[in-house]
């Protein structure tokens, strides 16, 4: 049995496995510790790819099995490892490319992401605001408190950035949430996650 460390998050871990059954990644998480942003996610997550993969196969891979047998407070996700593949970060980070064989790259990404967008539904009404006050105002709420420079930082009416003068986010929260108190999609559609190199292999 083999078992190799992959990058995880910092509340998760991700494994790849060689058993006797094949070779795996397995992916955990604490169910103790900071359960908002640890388990929450990592269990939203796990439902959306298994919702994905049963409308993209041939993009999303199938979750084999989730156990917590062999620690209580933690929780286990296991899924295929996909040997011979390779993150486009790393292709790109790494390998001398032809700006063909980017365009290749980026055409293959841009068509999975076309499928998986391609699945709409009716916009729920003022989705704009809760967004805006979950996934910007309380996330900054919360780097704020942890971090006093950060806290400053948000403070400065502007600063001197490279010889330019650049206002501070102050300045811009007025005209952030007004953009998206505003904000009236016709659709939503099904999304992977944020379109990173990384995330585009996940």
């Amino acid at each position: 049995m083999g078992i190799k460390k992959l990058k995880g998050g910092s509340l998760s871990d991700a494994y790849h496995i060689t058993n006797p059954y094949g070779e795996f990644v397995m992916k955990n998480v604490t169910r103790s510790r900071e359960r908002e942003y640890g388990f929450m996610r990592w269990y939203s997550q796990m439902k959306k790819q298994q919702r994905l993969h049963k409308l993209h196969p041939e993009y999303i891979p199938a979750i084999s099995w989730i156990t917590s047998e062999s620690d209580p407070s933690i929780a286990e996700l296991w899924m295929p490892y996909l040997k011979g593949y390779t993150d486009v970060k790393t292709i790109l980070s790494t390998m001398n490319l032809t700006e063909g064989q980017i365009f290749k790259i980026s055409k293959a990404i841009w068509r999975g992401f076309d499928a998986i967008h391609s699945n709409t539904y009716d916009a729920i009404k003022n989705a704009g605001e809760l967004y805006y006050d979950e996934e910007i105002v309380q996330k900054m709420d919360d780097a704020r408190t942890s971090d006093n420079q950060f806290d400053k930082f948000c403070h400065n009416e502007s600063f001197d950035y490279h010889g330019q003068i650049v206002h501070g986010i102050n300045n811009y929260w007025y005209d952030l949430q007004e953009y998206f108190y505003e904000l009236k999609l016709p659709f939503e559609q099904d999304i992977l996650g944020n379109p990173t190199l990384e995330n585009s292999t996940h």
